[in-house]
């Protein structure tokens, strides 16, 4: 989407192959990290920084969803859902944002999933507790940065939530999609 709009891309993935093959159907940069890792990811936002000459916009898509009752989740399996679909938001966010508070329409889009709104979502509970924990107003929304600059939409995106707003140009088309008012 936001390369058919002509915007600079770079991607993070902790497949360093796939994210290198993805990049190049989007003409952007693909760079290796662990979005759980401050230090791999603090390394690759400084290499994207500089490929795309700052940052002005942030789509925290990471995630991993493993399906088992939560008899079967080992406390390990636990840690790594939150780690990466909870913690890696925040670390992204806070590795991005020298770059985003210089830019006037900063924005943060952080993809939850309906299934942490679910009470009762079978064999997902560590998926749900983390991507519910994105669904919360100041888990990453640029509330917390210390700016009054701060926006907040819940648009539908992959069957999931985008918390904190979209990249200028998109968020009244995106809008009235999910009202079902697009022409």
């Amino acid at each position: 989407m936001f390369a058919k709009e002509g915007a600079s891309l770079a991607l993070l993935d902790l497949d360093q192959q796939g994210v290198a093959e993805t990049a190049r159907l989007v003409d952007g940069y693909g760079l290796q990290a662990d979005v759980s890792s401050e230090g791999s990811t603090s390394v690759a936002v400084e290499a994207a920084a500089k490929a795309l000459s700052g940052i002005d916009g942030l789509v925290n898509a990471a995630g991993i969803m493993r399906s088992s009752p939560m008899v079967e989740t080992s406390a390990s399996a636990w840690r790594r859902a939150v780690e990466v679909n909870l913690t890696g938001p925040h670390i992204v966010a806070r590795c991005c944002l020298p770059w985003l508070l210089k830019e006037p329409h900063a924005t943060i889009v952080n993809v939850a999933s309906a299934a942490g709104l679910l009470l009762n979502a079978p064999g997902l509970t560590a998926y749900s507790a983390s991507k519910g924990g994105l669904r919360q107003p100041d888990a990453c929304d640029g509330r917390g940065t210390g700016t009054r600059r701060s926006r907040e939409q819940r648009l539908p995106w992959h069957g999931g939530h985008a918390d904190g707003g979209w990249l200028p140009g998109q968020c009244r088309k995106l809008r009235a999609q999910a009202a079902g008012q697009a022409r």
